[in-house]
This record gives structure tokens, C-alpha cells and sequence, in this order.
């Protein structure tokens, strides 16, 4: 009866040891279409990275981010670990130049300054990368010398400060709510790296998506709704209110789903009708819908006063100037309205284009009273796209009629279709399904993998052109499978973690992950704390158990698990502490030993573990 209990007890105890367990499950944490950033307002809003050593490092480091100032004449922060003491990329006067150059700090108050001005209103790409010998600035993914330099070891946080990494802000004892310089508009995909990253490498990853494998990657965050940081723990948290918004630099490229019906050409975007599955696109403080149908591809910008236009490269040529096969669909919804089509003129140009009739059609409602919609309405027939189901598209708005347009994506040039985004025509397939596993591997290699319940996996789909989207989620279950079925057409297909459903104090070691059914896709999850090879001054970790229990050895697995997590591990029987300690009775004699151990460890001391029935440890509270 003993030993039976005995194994009984020790199996519970271990579950609850090596599997925290998850919360009920709640629907997929995805930021709705288009949250792609965080909007910050100068004062009192900013993101905080709590103290790691992952970004407390001397040596190379490489920062990168998009931004979208609100002005150019702030001092403020993009990324910063305290100017004064260690590293900080953003902005600020020093008497020689205005602040809309980037400044580079590497600790001591030592800086570098960039030579081109960053403008206001403009999403922009700015990087520095930094070796201890000279910091080299990148704009947009070209170099930007600098017009003032320096050099020096990079140096960390200090030793025992505890500091946060701000981004929007830089940590500050001196300022009054601890932050100081603090960023006034749009941030997203920031990246810090431990390693010096090139030109090429920068301005071949600024549209795309980080994993949280890539090599040398510190921390990064996308800000797609969220604070977490792809790289994993730790994650970030708001200073002051919560801000995102839905225009981002990322995604560069989409995917417009398919629909089996033609909507009404009436200039109104009906979201929760014709437009309920449509893509949804922000640009400059505009929402725009596509979608597309057998016959036509459909743009919709709602509230739009003044012109919109549509861009459109149909064979992907991804020309540096626009030719005679890219066009421009204009409507102005002035005094006098008016559309028009144009056609690339080979030297970047535009010139009125002669289209098919009925090949495309344009309308507009104004709004005359009240809530009535408005809006600017376009519709391109299937004939003008071209066959190869991925399309080069740049969408604009107009703040005066003929006046420049304001395109997305990022970096878009009006007559440069290379700078377009890469839209591809969605479709259905045959369903496609994906199993696996998420286990805990254990710090004993030799031992099997262990089930972890309640983890977020995402199928994403994906194109070689880089658009990309999460077309299946699921939780694995309590044996750590999950299963996602999906029906979409993209050519490509990857398993992702949701890391912020991860159980706290593990990281994802290894996924394994495949194109086919057929692959096992396996997550593997390890401990995120490295193994502490001197456990007499990590945490103390005391075991009361029957001297039956311990001598059957059935602890001694559970023990060495937890002095490899670091812990100071104590294991005494009843019987000892009957024989040892003082006190009236069993319940005072153990009440008793966990003072005296209090006071020899103090803080150390964390944990205690009783194991018995009532009859051998009263459950009382102590």
C-alpha cells in the first residue's frame, strides 16, 4: 500500500513540477487585419523590455527599425538602453545639426551622428551597425555615412541595475516618470542583434518577417497587436496607455482572397456585407479593402474625400520605371469628378492610357448627411491582371486633386513598379492537414519527451514573392498534439509557435517543421535558464516525505531535475524531524524546521514539498 501511494504521489508531483499548467483556452491572440504597429505620443507612452542579458552585451550590436515620425524637430528615441551608460539609437541636437539626423550612442555619452535628415509623415527604415570600431548608418538600406563618429567598446546596462530597454524612450533616473526622450508617431519591427549585420543583409530583410531562430537576434518585436518579442522571453510591456495602429511598413505583400460574387459598383465599402472577407490595407489614416472575383479585382477606400488610385504592374515585371503595361486607375471625387487610366511611358511617366470598354470602372459616393457612407470605388477586369495570379499593386490617396499621391507600401515610388507590393490572387485547394506534437524536452537527454498541453501552433502560407498569412491555428492537447486542416492555395506552408502561449520558463529549442503532411512537425521546448552548475547558492528547495518514500529512491529523479535548475535541494523524513526538532506535536515539529530554515537561507528559501496522507503530515495550514 505504501509503495503504491508512494508512486502515486511522486507522479503528481512531477506533473505539477515540469508542466505549470495553461490557462483555459482562449481564442487565437492575432491582432486584427492591419494592427502592424504601435503609435506613440511623445510624452508619456513608450515600450519597456525588462532587464536581459540577451540585450546587455559588449562587442557588435545591429539595431534596426521603421519609423514614421510625426515631426522632425524632436529629440526622441527609437531604441534605448541609457544614453549616458550604455547604447541608444534615435534622435537630438548637439549644436551642429538639426535632430532629424539618426544619433548613435555606445555608452559613456559617446555618439555618432547620420548624414541624411529623416523626414516627417514618411515610413522609414534606419539601422546602425556597430563593432567597436566605427557605427555605420543605413537608411532605407543604404549606407548613410556618417557625419560624425566614434569608437569604443559598446557597453551594457550596468552590472546589477536592473534597467529596463526602452523603446520609444530612453531609461532615465533624472526625468520625472524615469523616461526621457520620449517618440512621437509610428514604430514597428525593431530588431537588435549581437552580431554586425551588412548592407545587403539589412536591406534584405527590412520587408520581411524575423524568426525567432535567425542567428544573432537579440530581441525583436513586430508590434502586430502585441508586445511579444519574437525572439522569446523577455517580452515587453506598455509605459502608459496601450497604442497600436494598423498602418505598418510589414506586411509588404498580401494575399487578396477570392469571392464567388461581383460587388455593387456604388462607391460604398460594405465591410459587413460585400466586403466581410476582403483584405484589409491602412495607409496614411485610410482603410482599404481588395478582393477578388472570376471576373474582376475590387479596391474599395472608404471615407476618402478628395482621389485614390490603383497601380498596377499585371505581370510582376517589378520594373525600375514604369512601362507602356503599368498602369494607373485615378478617380478624383472634386467639384467636377472625374477618372481616368494611364500607362507607363518607359522613363517613369505616365501618359492617358486607350483600355477595352468595360474593361474597368470607377465610382464614388459622397457623403451629404449625417452617417451616410462615402467613398471611392474601383473595379479592374481580369483581362487587364495578366495570367500569372500574382500582381504588382501600390495603393495611393490624394490630399488635393492632381496633387501627389501618398502610396503604400512603404518606399513605393509612383513610377518605379520595383517599389510595389506583390499581390497574389487567392484561391481554394484541396485540404491540406498538419499533425504534431509539442513535448518538453527534458535537461536528462536520455529521457523522452514529455506532453505540454494548451500551446498556440500556427499554420502560416506563404509565397516565394514573400506574401504571407496564418491560415490555421490550434492548441495541442493534453498529449502535446495539435492538428490544423486549411484549404488555401499558397505554394508554401510553415508552423509557427504562438510564443505568448508558451508555459512560463520554457523557450522552443527545435521545431521541426515541413511542407508536406507527411514530415513530422514536431515542437520541442527546453528550459529557458541555463544550467547553474553551483546549486549550493541557488534557490532552496526543501522535501518532507516519509522515510519509506525516500528510500525507495523514487525521489531521486525529481531531485537531480531540480538541482539542475539550480536549486538547493533538501530531502529529511518525518520520522527524522520526530526525532530532531522541537515542538508539541508533528504539525509544530514541521512548522518549527521551516523557521529555522527561513532564517538560515532567508530569501533562498522558495519552496516546500510535503508528500504523505493526512494521517502522516497534517494538512493544517502551517
Amino acid at each position: 500500500m505504501l509503495r503504491s501511494f508512494a508512486r502515486t504521489a511522486l507522479a503528481l508531483v512531477t506533473l505539477a513540477a515540469l508542466l505549470p499548467l495553461a490557462g483555459p483556452a482562449a481564442p487565437p491572440a492575432y491582432a486584427a487585419p492591419g494592427d502592424n504597429s504601435i503609435r506613440l505620443n511623445g510624452t508619456n507612452q513608450n515600450v519597456q523590455m525588462p532587464y536581459s542579458t540577451g540585450a546587455n552585451f559588449s562587442g557588435s550590436i545591429t539595431i534596426e527599425a521603421w519609423i514614421r515620425r510625426d515631426s522632425a524637430s524632436r529629440c526622441e528615441t527609437i531604441v534605448g538602453n541609457g544614453y549616458q551608460d550604455s547604447y541608444r539609437l534615435g534622435f537630438c541636437a548637439d549644436g551642429s545639426s538639426d535632430p532629424a539626423r539618426l544619433h548613435f550612442y555606445r555608452g559613456d555619452g559617446a555618439y555618432a551622428r547620420g548624414t541624411t535628415p529623416i523626414p516627417a509623415g514618411v515610413w522609414t527604415h534606419v539601422a546602425v551597425a556597430y563593432d567597436g570600431v566605427a557605427p555605420r548608418f543605413y537608411v532605407n538600406g543604404r549606407p548613410d555615412p556618417a557625419s560624425r563618429t566614434t569608437s569604443g567598446p559598446l557597453r551594457p546596462a550596468p552590472s546589477g541595475s536592473n534597467r529596463p530597454l526602452g523603446i520609444g524612450a530612453d531609461p532615465s533616473p533624472s526625468a520625472p516618470t524615469g523616461w526621457a526622450d520620449h517618440f512621437q508617431g509610428l514604430i514597428d519591427e525593431v530588431r537588435i542583434w549581437s552580431t554586425l549585420r551588412t548592407q545587403e543583409e539589412i536591406a534584405a530583410g527590412m520587408f520581411q518577417q524575423v524568426t525567432f531562430n535567425a542567428p544573432g537576434l537579440a530581441a525583436a518585436f513586430g508590434f502586430n497587436g502585441t508586445l511579444e518579442n519574437v525572439r522569446g522571453s523577455p517580452h515587453g510591456s506598455w509605459v502608459g496607455a496601450p497604442s497600436y495602429s494598423r498602418e505598418g511598413a510589414i506586411p509588404h505583400d498580401f494575399r487578396i482572397p477570392p469571392f464567388a460574387a461581383d460587388p455593387t459598383l456604388d462607391g460604398v465599402c460594405d465591410t459587413a456585407g460585400e466586403y466581410a472577407t476582403a483584405t484589409r490595407i491602412s495607409a496614411h489614416g485610410a482603410d482599404i479593402w481588395l478582393l477578388h472575383t472570376p471576373n474582376n479585382l475590387w479596391v474599395c477606400f472608404p471615407e476618402i474625400i478628395n482621389g485614390a488610385a490603383v497601380y498596377l504592374d499585371a505581370d510582376l515585371s517589378r520594373a525600375s520605371l514604369a512601362g507602356p503595361d503599368d498602369l494607373v486607375f485615378e478617380l478624383f471625387s472634386t467639384a467636377s469628378p472625374f477618372a481616368r487610366a494611364l500607362a507607363g511611358d518607359g522613363l517613369g511617366g505616365y501618359a492617358p492610357a486607350t483600355l477595352p470598354d468595360g474593361s474597368w470602372g470607377a465610382m464614388f459616393k459622397r457623403r451629404v448627411a449625417g452617417p451616410d457612407p462615402q467613398g471611392i470605388e474601383f473595379r479592374i477586369g481580369k483581362d487587364l491582371l495578366g495570367s500569372g495570379g500574382v500582381i504588382g499593386l501600390a495603393l495611393a490617396t490624394y490630399a488635393t486633386a492632381g496633387g501627389q499621391p501618398q502610396l503604400w507600401p512603404a518606399l513605393a515610388e509612383p513610377g518605379a513598379p520595383a517599389s510595389w507590393s506583390a499581390a497574389t490572387l487567392g484561391g481554394s485547394a484541396e485540404p491540406q492537414t498538419y499533425n504534431g506534437f509539442v513535448l518538453y524536452s527534458p535537461r536528462d537527454r536520455s529521457a523522452s519527451g514529455i506532453p505540454v498541453p494548451g500551446v498556440g501552433v500556427r499554420l502560416v502560407g506563404y509565397d516565394p514573392g514573400g506574401a504571407e498569412a496564418v491560415v490555421g491555428f490550434a492548441r495541442s492537447d493534453h498529449e502535446g498534439r495539435f492538428s490544423i486542416t486549411s484549404t488555401d492555395d499558397y505554394s508554401r506552408h510553415r508552423l509557427d509557435l504562438d510564443i505568448a502561449t508558451l508555459p512560463r520558463g520554457y523557450i522552443a529549442r527545435s521545431p521541426s517543421i515541413g511542407a508536406s503532411t507527411t514530415y513530422s512537425n514536431n515542437f520541442s521546448l527546453e528550459d529557458a535558464q541555463p544550467v547553474v552548475t553551483d546549486p549550493l547558492n541557488g534557490p532552496y528547495f526543501l522535501i518532507i516525505a516519509p522515510r519509506l518514500i525516500i528510500d525507495s529512491g523514487v525521489l531521486r529523479n525529481f531531485v537531480t531535475f531540480k538541482q539542475q535548475l539550480g536549486f538547493q535541494v533538501e530531502v529529511i523524513s518525518v520520522e527524522t524531524i520526530d526525532a530532531t526538532v522541537s515542538g508539541a506535536n508533528r504539525r509544530d515539529k514541521i512548522r518549527n524546521l521551516e523557521l529555522a530554515r527561513l532564517a538560515t537561507y532567508g530569501e533562498r528559501f522558495q519552496y516546500v514539498l510535503l508528500i504523505g496522507p493526512h494521517s502522516v503530515i497534517p494538512m493544517t495550514i502551517f
